[in-house]
């Protein structure tokens, strides 16, 4: 496999590609989208975001860690508890830690789960 182009539109066609084989739904927004329906701009930068489940969003907030992202985490555990995939959580939080070389996120996340299981 050839190494990517960093051109953005490069860039965006490779992500939309990789997303549709996922089955994910996204959408593109920030300057590359004012880029499709208004004027260029000079940036950097790529903004995408991918629909997550309940699960996925718990990981992205533990791993964020900030006080408003751990208060977002109680709110799905609250409201959610029941239905959540915990195995799944627990195991890409493992992942992560492995390959950020972190040991936080797993704790963190036990933490938020004690306190909502009260």
């Amino acid at each position: 496999m050839p190494f990517p182009s960093t051109a953005p539109a490069d860039l965006i066609a490779a992500l939309a590609e990789a997303l549709a084989a996922a089955g994910a739904r996204w959408y593109l927004f920030g300057a590359q989208a004012a880029l499709i329906w208004g004027r260029p701009r000079l940036t950097a930068h790529v903004d995408v975001t991918v629909r997550l489940d309940p699960e996925d969003l718990i990981v992205t907030k533990i791993l964020a860690g900030r006080p408003k992202d751990v208060e977002d985490v109680r709110g799905i555990l609250f409201e959610r508890l029941p239905q959540l995939d915990l195995t799944a959580i627990r195991s890409t939080l493992g992942l992560l830690e492995a390959a950020l070389s972190q040991s936080d996120l797993q704790p963190a996340f036990e933490a938020e789960l004690a306190r909502a299981q009260r």
